[in-house]
This record gives C-alpha cells, sequence and structure tokens, in this order.
C-alpha cells in the first residue's frame, strides 16, 4: 500500500485508482495468508497469494475498464463524444480477457511469489535480520 500511495503523491495518472489497486491487492493478500492461519510461509502459500492478489488487481481493472466504456457508449448515444483511454478493452473481447487473467495470474504468482519467497528467504539467512525480527531459523 506504501507503494501505492508513494506513486500516486509522485504524480502516476492513474491517481486514486493507485489506492484503490493498492488496498484490494494487499486485502487478497492477508486474506489467503489468513487462510493459513498465518503460520505457513511456504513457497506454495506465496505464490497462491501472488496469484490471487493478481487477480484481485486484475478484477478492479477489468471493472474499471468495463465502466469507462459504458459511460462512453452511453454518451455516444446521447450526443456526446468523449475520447476514449486508448487501452480500452472491449467487454466483448473474451480472448484478451482471458489471456490478460492469466498473465496476471502467472506474473503474481512468479512476481509476488517465488520472486518474494525467494529475498525473503535470502534476508532471513543474515544473521543481524534475524535478531531484529527474534526469528529463528532451522
Amino acid at each position: 500500500l506504501v507503494a501505492f500511495v508513494l506513486g500516486g503523491a509522485l504524480g502516476s495518472p492513474l491517481g486514486a485508482l493507485m489506492l484503490v489497486l493498492g488496498w484490494v491487492q494487499g486485502l487478497a493478500l492477508e486474506m489467503v495468508f489468513a487462510w493459513a492461519r498465518f503460520q505457513h510461509w511456504g513457497l506454495v502459500t506465496m505464490m497462491v497469494a501472488g496469484a490471487v492478489a493478481g487477480t484481485a488487481s486484475f478484477a478492479v481493472n477489468l471493472a474499471v475498464d468495463y465502466g469507462v466504456g459504458l459511460a462512453v457508449d452511453l454518451a455516444a448515444t446521447r450526443g456526446v463524444h468523449l475520447v476514449v483511454p486508448p487501452m480500452l478493452i472491449s467487454p466483448h473481447a473474451a480472448g484478451i480477457i482471458l489471456a490478460s487473467l492469466c498473465i496476471a495470474i502467472i506474473s503474481g504468482a512468479v512476481l509476488g511469489g517465488l520472486v518474494c519467497k525467494i529475498l525473503g528467504d535470502r534476508l532471513l539467512a543474515i544473521a543481524p535480520v534475524r535478531q531484529f525480527l527474534g526469528t529463528q531459523v532451522p
């Protein structure tokens, strides 16, 4: 969430949507960790959490794109022509939507799960980090 707040403060073109995306992704991660009762931090748990966060982010993006598309269509029926964002996904493009969902799940699992697990384990291998956290590593 901190990264999304900083991104918004530094002038991200997404603005408030950045905060919504950060909150939704964080909530999705916490749901997976709560399901694991905050006791299992293995590779599978981390990759599932990353995949769920990617899926949640995809759902928000799809809802925003679909909502913008509906607003543009509604305005056009009333004689108002709005500028359509260049990456607007048509709600009828099922193949594109499915491919985007698969990419979000895979990238969430790999980047949000696998990479974070590797980096976290490497950090826990450093003695001062373990001392600071009060963590014992077998």
